[in-house]
């Protein structure tokens, strides 16, 4: 086990030997890598936190490098290492299978949109934003203290079967008064060896596509009837299982009313729509807790559908439902006491 000693040189050249220091790292790391993530990892933007995942469990935290590969930070804390480990390969397992558009919804609501998220990838990791997502997954377990016995499990996962696993702890000390946090790399990623193969990016379909596919998944005419909002939502953007409907707000932000899932790959029989409180409290100009009493309002149209964090979803089956649902965010945009910019 890695334990750090520290000086101070002062002004007059004589070294000063810390002390050792407490704190409690399990109750703050969480907040502290919200708010820099660059305490646990220097190549990674953080897209989310306390995510749930379909088993209803909450993935700490969730990042993305500058190849545009989610990183998931398991953080240990009233579990045993060995559990937290476990924990972070299921996290990554449940990564693997988010879709490109899953992953800017995730990103999006915590950057208050999507062309905000690309901005801020750029400029804190300083490449281009990646044609493609998620193409690996790698793995960051934090603890206050990591075992030697744990660091050879993660070195092991890692240098043998090439898990791309990593892990850091910490040693705290005291000056003056304050607390100094020193970070320790603990096991390095596997650098040598075969990578698994990365998994095959997914083209975003085309308007065509997605109207072929939802006439084959028996909810053609529901779609094209959402496409007709354009004079109320006028961009859009495709993904590979998604299609946006967004709007522009004064301040230049491009946000999603909605978001429509219409093909049988992801919901067979029937279309998904989600939609976001914060994106329709900026939009249109409403408190979140109004926002989502509108979209609860919606859910009694059609029938509750998944939800993410940041994002409820509805159920349509009938065009009668979308007509309706298509009058009621008419209503809420008309009465708005702010407007959205129409082209």
């Amino acid at each position: 086990m890695k334990k750090s000693m520290a000086w101070e040189i002062a002004n007059a050249g004589v070294p000063r030997r810390l002390e050792h220091a407490s704190i409690a790292l399990e109750e703050h790391l969480e907040d502290w890598i919200d708010a820099d993530i660059g305490i646990v990892a220097d190549d990674v933007l953080l897209i989310g936190r306390q995510l749930r995942t379909e088993d209803g469990t909450y993935l700490d935290l969730l990042g993305i490098d500058r190849s545009g590969d989610l990183v998931v930070i398991e953080l240990k804390r009233d579990k045993t290492l060995r559990d937290t480990v476990a924990q972070a390969i299921d996290y990554a397992e449940w990564c693997y299978r988010l879709s490109d558009d899953r992953i800017m919804d995730i990103a999006a609501a915590r950057y208050g949109g999507e062309e905000q998220f690309r901005d801020t990838f750029t400029l804190q990791l300083g490449v281009p934003f990646p044609e493609s997502l998620n193409g690996r997954q790698r793995l960051l377990v934090v603890a206050p203290t990591i075992p030697d016995h744990t660091s050879r499990v993660i070195e092991y996962l890692a240098k043998v079967y090439t898990v791309p696993i990593s892990a850091v702890d910490f040693d705290v000390f005291g000056l003056d008064g304050k607390r100094i946090l020193v970070r320790h790399t603990v096991v390095e990623e596997a650098t040598t060896g075969e990578l698994p193969a990365p998994r095959p990016s997914q083209p975003r379909r085309s308007l065509e596509d997605f109207i072929a596919l939802a006439h084959e998944n028996g909810v053609g005419p529901l779609f094209e009837h959402l496409l007709t909002m354009k004079d109320v939502l006028p961009l859009s953007e495709r993904f590979q299982t998604s299609f946006a409907m967004k709007a522009k707000t004064f301040d230049k932000r491009v946000l999603a009313g909605f978001t429509v899932y219409p093909t049988a790959d992801t919901n067979p029989g029937f279309l998904h729509l989600v939609m976001s409180p914060a994106n329709l409290s900026v939009l249109y100009g409403c408190t979140d807790e109004m926002a989502e009493a509108f979209i609860r309002q919606v859910q009694g149209i059609g029938s509750p559908g998944r939800e993410w964090t940041g994002w409820i979803g509805t159920h349509f089956e009938t065009l009668e439902q979308v007509q309706e649902f298509d009058r009621a965010f008419r209503a809420l945009a008309a009465e708005a006491p702010v407007q959205v910019i129409s082209t």
